[in-house]
């Protein structure tokens, strides 16, 4: 998984996050000195001492001295924009305003973390909430999605729904806020291990290596898409631009101003599954809408590097709504020309 890690939340600056960046701001002395203020601010408030006015005010400021991660994704330019987010797989669920992060961890989180995909667990800096950083648990879900799903399996409706730009950031906390942590997955080659595993299924593996060489035939499904080859692959005789012309009406049309990094992610981590991972067979097949093939490169590569399950339900339905247009169409041909042969 890649994501960004900054100095903090005011920096637009973003890097790509290593173990050893992660190491150091949970290590940080600085980072341990801002939260004991937060917290010993908070036993002020809880003793009379300070208004919970005063308290706000200080958090705020004192939080914005801490190192912040971007768990949604990583930046093109290094710059942290909504409009040059590379999706990093990951969502994160916060749970504010709890007298127990620690207990409501033990009772609804502990020992389920494979099961819910979490690589990261930790109170949060004003010791009063939860942060679970978790693979998201399909391909093409977007973080929101991800966190209802997350949702239901905790069985706890009262998150915050507001986490779900790709630019979002997380406070950084000591490492004795942190409840669970797991760099290798957090940090590893999810896909390749996922891929060595049989959770991957026979039928499945066949079908990804089924496609088709080229036949020099070129269907567009019009719009803006730049697709700069005139000879597409296809996979089982459809040409991939076909299969990408359904996907887009099943997924509410073409990229419109504002959504087309987003919406071109989530087709690259479906198109992956009939394209066997290939990224060089992505960068051919996707359209641009004016991305340059850098930037192409980044998000397919993206997409590419995200956790490996079955192939996504809307994909097959943009397969099957295509195959059955091209039966369609060949029964007309078919039909056409039985009557010219009657004649």
């Amino acid at each position: 998984m890649k994501f960004g890690i900054s100095n903090n939340v005011k920096s637009r600056v973003v890097r790509e996050c290593t173990p050893e960046l992660l190491r150091q701001a949970l290590d940080s002395p600085l980072v341990a000195r801002v939260c004991a203020e937060i917290e010993d601010a908070l036993e002020a408030v809880r003793r009379g001492e300070m208004s919970k006015d005063d308290f706000e005010t200080l958090k705020a400021a004192r939080k914005k001295m801490l190192p912040v991660i971007t768990p949604h994704a990583t930046f093109r330019s290094g710059r942290r924009t909504n409009a040059e987010a590379v999706a990093s797989g990951l969502s994160m669920y916060d749970v504010d305003h709890i007298p127990d992060p620690r207990g409501y961890y033990d009772e609804k989180v502990r020992g389920r973390e494979a099961e819910l995909g979490i690589v990261l667990a930790h109170v949060t800096p004003s010791t009063e909430g939860l942060r679970l950083l978790f693979v998201i648990p399909r391909a093409g879900m977007a973080p929101d999605e991800a966190q209802r799903w997350m949702s239901a399996r905790l069985g706890d409706a009262a998150y915050d729904g507001a986490v779900k730009d790709l630019a979002r950031c997380s406070f950084l906390v000591p490492r004795e806020y942190v409840l669970y942590l797991d760099e290798e997955r957090l940090f590893g080659n999810e896909e390749l291990r996922m891929k060595n595993e049989e959770s991957l299924g026979n039928e499945e593996r066949k079908m990804m290596n089924e496609e088709l060489p080229a036949d020099g035939e070129n269907s567009s499904f019009g719009g803006e898409a730049d697709i700069l080859h005139s000879s597409l692959p296809k996979f089982k005789g459809i040409p991939y631009s076909e299969i990408i012309g359904q996907w887009f009406k099943l997924a509410g049309g073409e990229p419109v101003q504002g959504e087309r990094n987003d919406k071109l992610h989530r087709l690259a981590s479906h198109l992956r599954y009939i394209a066997d991972n290939d990224e060089a067979l992505l960068l051919q097949v996707m359209p641009r809408y004016g991305l340059s093939e850098e930037e192409m490169k980044g998000l397919i590569h993206s997409a590419c590097s995200a956790k490996w399950y079955s192939m996504p339900r809307m994909l097959k339905e943009a397969l099957e709504n295509e195959e059955r247009r091209m039966k369609n169409e060949e029964s007309l041909r078919n039909e056409e020309l039985r009557m010219k042969n009657e004649e």
